[in-house]
């Protein structure tokens, strides 16, 4: 566990989301509502290393503590308890629940301590919320305020992730682009991994959605993906009769941010960057599978520009890989109806 080094003061909340890249955004209208339910409190969040950089990006966030439970032993529990100790805040939210970070907000003395009901610790807190998220009856962001509303009235406000960039991802994100000799807003970003989080498209089927957008609609392709998702690049390529322009393993989320705020588009699978791209008011094209857990019931992006398409097949409850009469049901989506969407995300009919 890193503490991160900005000067803490005492702080009104604790909000735990130690998880990936989507899943603490869609945690951050949490610290918007805390702040309109509760004006002059303070929120802190307890994050991944990884996602740390995305909570201080929000305006609505006053600090962060970085814990990794990656990390083993005892030592990173009490390390966190202290450094929650030192804040002195009235109630945890804790909106992934682990029997670490649990133990840790106990030994913490957080006098309130808020969490599901339905794990074998929930002794641990002081609070519990009675919702099975696995059900996806409604999206993530409404069970984490959920968590919040056992403690604050904030009422049925519309609340969404807001994150700021700062001039450093400003920067990267224009040299980037002038590297690839691309234009504000005439480029669409393909993201063909997903983290393994969700089934997602193929490489091959994500070629010929480049090919289509590039020739179709007469903009760039520019593909994005993380330094363990390179052999996804390198297998949609094989399927193109050019290599694609790439921005792969980029350092820090913000960059990445910044550049896909210049897109004109962002098309992925469910994952975290998608839901980076809503974030920044960049239109989204997601494509979701049906498996329950994974619905955009739950896990759609947040945003105002926001399409979704799904294979027509049955809603299951869990994947039965090729096990399943559907399989593989992602590639069932039809071209046509991609192009029809693309058509009328881009305002503009194919050529």
């Amino acid at each position: 566990m890193a503490q991160s080094r900005e000067r803490f003061a005492l702080a009104g909340y604790i909000v735990v989301r130690t998880d990936r890249i989507g899943d603490l955004i869609l945690s951050l209208p949490v610290a918007e509502a805390i702040k309109q339910g509760d004006p002059g409190a303070e929120v802190y969040y307890v994050t991944s290393p990884r996602t740390s950089e995305i909570a201080r990006a929000c305006p609505f966030v006053d600090g962060v503590i970085e814990y990794d439970e990656s990390t083993g032993g005892i030592g990173p529990v009490f390390d966190l308890a202290r450094a929650v100790r030192a804040l002195g805040p009235e109630t945890a939210l804790v909106l992934r629940p682990t029997l670490r970070v649990s133990l840790a907000l106990a030994l913490a003395g957080v006098p309130r301590r808020v969490g599901t009901a339905y794990r074998y610790y929930s002794f641990l807190f002081t609070r519990t919320v009675r919702e099975h998220r696995k059900f996806a009856e409604q999206h993530e962001a409404q069970y984490n305020l959920s968590c919040l509303r056992a403690v604050l009235d904030v009422g049925d406000g519309t609340y969404t992730p807001v994150i700021k960039m700062d001039a450093a991802a400003g920067g990267f994100a224009r040299e980037a682009i002038k590297e690839r000799d691309l234009e504000h807003k005439r480029f669409v970003i393909v993201h063909p991994g997903s983290g393994g989080s969700a089934r997602n498209l193929t490489p091959k089927s994500y070629a010929r959605l480049a090919d289509i957008i590039e020739s179709r609609f007469a903009l760039r392709i520019l593909v994005t993906a993380g330094k363990d998702e390179l052999p996804l690049v390198d297998e949609l390529d094989s399927h193109r009769s050019r290599e694609s322009l790439r921005l792969t393993g980029i350092p820090r989320l913000l960059d990445l941010a910044a550049v896909i705020a210049q897109a004109r588009l962002f098309v992925s699978g469910s994952t975290g960057p998608m839901h980076l791209a809503a974030a920044m008011g960049t239109p989204t094209l997601s494509f979701f599978s049906p498996v329950r857990s994974c619905s955009p019931r739950r896990w759609g992006p947040m945003g105002d520009a926001v399409t979704i398409l799904m294979p027509p097949v049955p809603e299951c409850p869990t994947c039965k890989d090729d096990t399943c009469e559907y399989f593989d049901c992602m590639e069932m989506i039809e071209e046509a109806g991609i192009v029809e969407a693309l058509s009328a995300i881009l305002g503009q009919p194919p050529v």
